[in-house]
């Protein structure tokens, strides 16, 4: 009897719930594979925009709560012989003893989260890579996972020995130097309205309807005071010029709630509360104008908005980090005052 080849995923965010299902749409959303999802609630990472009532044949869902014993639970995971590993996070504690213990022969895959892996970072950042390393060490011996192959944490996505592929939407945006023999694979997001469907079944509907001819400003968590009243100053000024309907909000997953009380003091404001991915709310849009700092979600393009990356004009304003550099597609333009 024919056994079907096994892939896992390992989830953190909403996010990297999209992008697998994206790549489960496109690769093994078929009777061959048999696909499973590790879904871990780590802090405010809660999953909690997930329909984990949607009901797939070869699709299984396994919660992984970081508050908990979860060595027995990855123990028992690692009995299967997967045919390959999808991971976000390539230092993450968990992920570190996925690709120490997973079957030989299995290929591991590392899906880009968010901007990061596209970013430059011009510093070598020694000091935080080396305590960052050492808070893994301390985190995965507390939880019974600690294992020779933990690897010096680097400011750069990729590196790690025990990858195999790097899946990219943008890959012509990738400038890290990587190991010689690592291979390249195509995300294409949310490409097509049946995936887009496909997609959003998996979803809890977002209660926020956003109208046509709307200002969409995708957040991120601040970084202290000056950014914040930076932040509020430009979106007051720049959408009472813009002539558009009203103005929306959607917050990072982690921002504090002083900051989204910040918005609605100080702002006229809608503020989209949804945990839902910001791509497939964009999805729907419609003669909108997209704002973010340095969001990942303007790397889908829906050809009815307009798309503008804010974070050089905050780095002029020497509120938004000088060491960080990170490309946007050709769709994206740069704000310029004036």
């Amino acid at each position: 009897m024919k056994t079907n080849k096994k892939i896992l995923f390992s989830v953190f965010t909403e996010y990297h719930f999209l992008l697998a299902l994206d790549i489960i749409h496109d690769y093994f959303l078929n009777e061959e594979y048999n696909v499973y999802l590790l879904l871990i609630e780590n802090g405010n990472n809660r999953l909690d925009a997930v329909n984990f009532e949607r009901d797939v044949k070869n699709i299984q869902f396994q919660k992984l709560d970081m508050r908990e014993e979860i060595r027995p639970a990855l123990d028992e995971l690692l009995s299967n012989t997967f045919e390959q590993l999808f991971i976000f996070h390539e230092y993450h504690i968990v992920n570190s003893y996925l690709k120490h213990k997973i079957n030989k022969g299995c290929v591991v895959s590392l899906v880009e989260d968010g901007t990061a892996i596209y970013q430059s970072i011009n510093k070598s950042a020694y000091p935080s890579r080396i305590q960052a390393t050492l808070k893994n060490i301390l985190i995965a011996r507390e939880k019974g996972i600690l294992h020779w192959g933990i690897e010096l944490v680097n400011n750069a996505h990729g590196q790690s020995k025990k990858i195999h592929e790097i899946w990219l939407t943008h890959q012509e945006m990738f400038g890290h130097s990587v190991k010689k023999n690592i291979r390249f694979a195509k995300i294409n997001l949310l490409s097509s309205t049946e995936k887009i469907k496909f997609i959003k079944s998996f979803f809890k509907q977002p209660d926020e309807k956003i109208d046509a001819k709307a200002m969409i400003y995708i957040g991120r968590v601040s970084y202290g005071k000056q950014y914040l009243d930076e932040e509020i100053s430009f979106l007051q000024s720049y959408f009472a010029q813009s002539g558009l309907k009203k103005l929306y909000i959607k917050p990072h997953p982690l921002s504090p709630q002083s900051q989204i009380e910040e918005y609605e003091k100080r702002l006229s404001v809608s503020l989209i509360h949804s945990r839902v991915p910001a791509e497939l709310l964009i999805a729907d849009l419609k003669d909108c104008e997209l704002l973010a700092m340095d969001s990942t979600s303007l790397y889908f393009f829906n050809e009815r908005c307009n798309y503008k990356v804010l974070y050089p004009f905050f780095q002029q304003k020497l509120v938004y980090p000088l060491w960080r550099t990170i490309p946007f597609p050709g769709h994206v333009k740069y704000f310029s005052h004036g």
